[in-house]
């Protein structure tokens, strides 16, 4: 958990109906305890509930907040397909911001247009892929 967890009534969650944020922030209220991602990790299969997922995405979204990142900014995602991915897309958007998603079977000058071409003050790169850049 990062210290910075925004609460569930924080001003800077956009929690409106209109947001995906919102959109999805309603339904964990509804499902809690339902399976929300299931995933393979280490062989078998995992899930996360709604509202796992939900705490996971106001810690990332505090942190996020930290950073000064405001609404409108942009932030690029290097990652695959993973529960992360989805964590983090959320997260981005439940303070306003922009994800822009980075594959990372794209060639590192293809990366490089994206990243200035798209204004992204900040980007975060998933675990599993970040030994593929230097």
């Amino acid at each position: 958990m990062f210290p910075h967890s925004l609460k569930k009534d924080s001003p800077n969650l956009k929690i409106g109906e209109e947001s995906l944020y919102g959109m999805f922030r309603s339904r964990a209220l509804r499902y809690q305890e339902k399976d929300c991602l299931r995933f393979k990790k280490e062989g078998s299969y995992r899930s996360l509930s709604w509202s796992e997922v939900d705490e996971k995405i106001l810690n990332l979204a505090g942190y996020f907040s930290s950073l000064s990142l405001q609404k409108g900014d942009r932030v690029a995602l290097l990652s695959g397909n993973c529960p992360e991915w989805a964590i983090t897309d959320l997260a981005i958007l439940a303070i306003g911001c922009i994800t822009v998603p980075i594959y990372p079977t794209l060639a590192p000058k293809e990366i490089e247009h994206l990243l200035e071409d798209s204004g992204a003050r900040c980007l975060l790169i998933h675990p599993s892929v970040s030994q593929n850049f230097p």
